[in-house]
């Protein structure tokens, strides 16, 4: 399978899947039989995936747990013990890092929390991918950071918008472009959820758009930003709210 079909078949049991792979392979080091605890592993793994604190790592996994928590309601299950059972499981997932044991009885607790239950997130996975949860394609979201960096970009360079709007937006970027280097580790959905708000906040700045020297071409590049958004995310339960919010901007960039 190439690169680019194997992020295209991804979804969010996917990606917690690959995430719980790396914490279980920094939890075999941390958790031995010599010693070791949770918040030694928590350190381990977050320095690993490029986080300099572990409060955000937590933030972060929890937002992919939830992430299969929200695809997991909209799967029609004929028994509904079967979907409480797996949303229990999904849930003891997610709170492997809220124990607090001893050594031993924390390795214990980890090993059921993550092998125990790794199973479930590959049914999951398979249960999702039926029923089209996709994830965008890796290269999709490239697409859309480009286009998003070329928008900001443009909008910076103009000479007659506050600096205080421009330091907005490249915080924003700033942000867009953590989230596009943690997507193999966290999935997509951070990038989204900041890339949204920074087009809502182009809306926003409509009037200063308006007025800038460079209108055009600032208008032109969001409108790329925003294809790339509604195209990469027309697999997802977002399509149709983002759809009508992008076109209703565009047409007042129109006017």
């Amino acid at each position: 399978m190439s690169e680019q079909s194997s992020f295209e078949s991804n979804n969010s049991a996917d990606v917690l899947l690959a995430l719980i792979g790396k914490i279980r392979n920094a939890g075999r080091k941390e958790l031995g039989n010599n010693g070791g605890n949770i918040n030694a592993l928590l350190k381990s793994v977050s320095s690993s995936l490029g986080y300099e604190n572990t409060t955000e790592f937590v933030f972060r996994y929890y937002e992919t747990c939830n992430h299969v928590l929200r695809d997991l309601e909209n799967i029609e299950v004929a028994k509904p013990e079967i979907k409480k059972r797996w949303i229990s499981k999904v849930k003891e997932i997610r709170g492997t890092f809220e124990i607090q044991m001893g050594p031993a009885a924390a390795k214990s607790l980890f090993d059921q929390r993550i092998e125990r239950n790794e199973e479930v997130l590959y049914t999951l996975s398979e249960r999702i991918q039926k029923e089209g949860g996709f994830t965008a394609s890796k290269e999709k979201v490239t697409q859309a950071f480009d286009a998003m960096r070329d928008a900001v970009q443009e909008f910076c360079k103009s000479e007659g918008i506050s600096d205080r709007f421009k330091r907005l937006l490249m915080h924003y970027m700033q942000q867009i472009e953590l989230a596009y280097k943690q997507y193999d580790d966290f999935g997509e959905e951070q990038f989204w959820k900041v890339y949204k708000e920074t087009f809502a906040t182009f809306v926003q700045l409509h009037p200063q758009i308006m007025g800038a020297h460079n209108r055009e071409s600032i208008v032109s590049k969001v409108k790329i930003a925003a294809n790339s958004m509604v195209v990469a995310l027309s697999v997802s339960a977002d399509a149709a709210t983002l759809t009508t919010g992008a076109f209703l901007f565009l047409d007042r960039l129109s006017t």
